[in-house]
């Protein structure tokens, strides 16, 4: 994603693994990873945050468990905006704050339920992100 002292936009990525089925049964007991994308939400050269890019590389059992922010004014914007994004995992990791320092302005939380993982995540932006939110699924 790309921020400053808020978040200018978010965009995720992730592999699923497709099973290869020949005569019913699935062969090898694989199949092919597909890289699937969703986003972005927001604009990424906003604010000349082109050049800001943060990236999270989750490891291959890691899971994203809870996120939190703060939502507040950035300079001439109208309206709240995310000013800053940290993401919690299953591995006890914290990767954040992004974008401002997540002592200003009005902090959220978005927790997980137990036993329960981030599977996606959905934006709602202008030039900025003003919105953010989760998909949750059982943990397997």
């Amino acid at each position: 994603f790309h921020s400053s002292g808020a978040i200018h936009s978010l965009y995720f990525d992730y592999y699923i693994q497709q099973q290869q089925r020949h005569g019913g049964r699935d062969r090898h007991g694989g199949g092919q990873l597909k890289l699937m994308n969703h986003g972005p939400w927001g604009q990424a050269s906003s604010y000349n945050s082109i050049a800001v890019r943060d990236e999270i590389k989750l490891s291959a059992r890691e899971q994203v468990t809870a996120v939190e922010g703060t939502v507040g004014n950035f300079r001439d914007v109208d309206e709240p905006v995310i000013t800053s994004l940290t993401f919690h995992t299953n591995a006890g990791r914290k990767y954040g704050p992004y974008g401002g320092n997540g002592k200003q302005g009005t902090p959220f939380s978005i927790p997980v339920g137990k036993g329960c993982i981030v599977v996606g995540f959905w934006g709602r932006c202008g030039w900025l992100l003003d919105a953010i939110g989760v998909y949750v699924s059982p943990q397997s």
